[in-house]
């Protein structure tokens, strides 16, 4: 597996992503939890590098404003046991360029 230099995942996830897609542009990720939006992220790179729309979701407000603040695409703050799922695909296909949003009763039942 070819490694992306500049990577900032621990385990080489993003290079995974990148070699197993066999492209670098066009394609989608979901990160579940937004913590650490760019230190030892498994996503960072491929919207900040490679151009991917994403979304995060993340429960704690505070590490979602961190998120939002440093990333490319967005980070919901939500709960994802209680993510509605129709709901998040208009959202994420819509408007993943959407910064800033907090509220989890958009999102969330």
């Amino acid at each position: 597996m070819r490694k992306i230099k500049g990577s900032f995942s621990e385990a080489d996830q993003e290079s995974f992503v990148i070699n197993f897609l066999g492209r670098t542009q066009n394609g989608y990720y979901v990160k579940i939890t937004g913590y650490r939006s760019t230190i030892a992220s498994n996503t960072y790179i491929l919207d900040d590098r490679f151009g991917l729309k994403g979304v995060g979701l993340e429960i704690d407000l505070n590490r979602t404003n961190e998120y939002n603040s440093k990333r490319k695409n967005i980070c919901l703050n939500c709960d994802t046991l209680k993510l509605n799922s129709k709901r998040f695909d208009k959202i994420f296909m819509e408007s993943h360029m959407i910064k800033n949003i907090c509220s989890d009763s958009v999102f969330c039942d």
